[in-house]
């Protein structure tokens, strides 16, 4: 494998709702000294980003109408001019020396395709909390490097709301796929962030996706079936065994309020959702259990 040089690689941050980190997102971007960086705007008034689009090396791909993270990032990668792609998503940040570590890595290992360590921030990027997962088959598009020919193989993320699960699946069917130990990317978390909603959401998916992988549901039901059982608590006839056990959702999102309130110095909030936590302690355990176990 030839070396891979920062002139090869493209980086694409979808972005969609609040600007108010996006500017450090593309500056930590700037740092690493892509080919290019494009922005691209899922439907949202491009005035808010004029001060983010003047960094240098940044383009922007303007969407009149919002098609979600996964559709956004996917007109990024086909917009690429380079072999390669690094996906970030808007209020994350590359660290220093990112980009030389994971390619080094890839070289080393001959490899299509890499994720980064993540770690935890809250608002401010400067106090860096705990690893997000020691899981060896745990990955998150954010720092994400690989060939697009690969991306394109498995046919870029599927319009799903665990989009990022399905690519990885698909990657894996494929070829290799790793954590790179020293490519770090700081991961920022809210209090409440995607909301109680959001997070039954992408539990049901996760719980109904076996059954679409069997062909006995499609994707596009997939989809509806989870939105509708996170919004009216609605579960169709024949479901009832996958869609128990909701609590792991709620421990889920507990939890990381509580840490990001922790990491903003939220002392009040931290202790509100610490106290709300104590009702799905064994649900708790398991999610660290599964998260926190390195590979042997």
């Amino acid at each position: 494998m030839a070396y891979i040089t920062s002139s090869q690689v493209s980086c694409v941050i979808p972005h969609g709702g609040s600007a108010t980190y996006l500017k450090e997102t593309v500056v930590s971007a700037v740092a690493q000294q892509f080919d290019e960086i494009i922005l691209v705007n899922d439907g949202g008034p491009p005035a808010q980003l004029e001060d983010t689009v003047r960094l240098p090396g940044v383009r922007m791909i303007h969407l009149e109408r919002s098609v979600g993270a996964a559709n956004a990032r996917n007109v990024g990668i086909k917009a690429c001019k380079t072999p390669y792609v690094v996906l970030l998503d808007h209020d994350d940040v590359l660290c220093e020396g990112y980009l030389g570590a994971i390619t080094a890595w890839v070289e080393k290992h001959q490899l299509r395709c890499a994720a980064a360590t993540m770690k935890y921030i809250g608002e401010y990027s400067g106090r860096v909390g705990v690893l997000v997962s020691r899981a060896p088959d745990f990955f998150l598009p954010s720092g994400f490097l690989s060939e697009i020919s690969l991306i394109a193989e498995v046919g870029y993320f599927p319009d799903s709301i665990s989009e990022d699960i399905l690519l990885f699946r698909e990657i894996r069917q494929v070829t290799k796929l790793t954590t790179c130990p020293d490519a770090q990317v700081l991961y920022r978390i809210h209090p409440q962030s995607g909301g109680s909603s959001n997070a039954k959401a992408w539990w049901a998916c996760n719980r109904l996706l076996p059954l679409y992988h069997q062909g006995k549901l499609t994707l596009s039901e997939v989809n509806a079936i989870a939105r509708e059982f996170a919004d009216n608590g609605t579960i169709p006839v024949g479901l009832e065994s996958q869609l128990r056990g909701e609590a792991s959702a709620t421990a889920r999102l507990l939890s990381r309020s509580a840490y990001a309130c922790w990491l903003n110095r939220d002392l009040i909030g931290a202790a509100r959702y610490g106290v709300r936590l104590l009702g799905h302690v064994p649900k708790l355990g398991q999610l660290v259990r599964r998260k926190w176990t390195p590979g042997k």
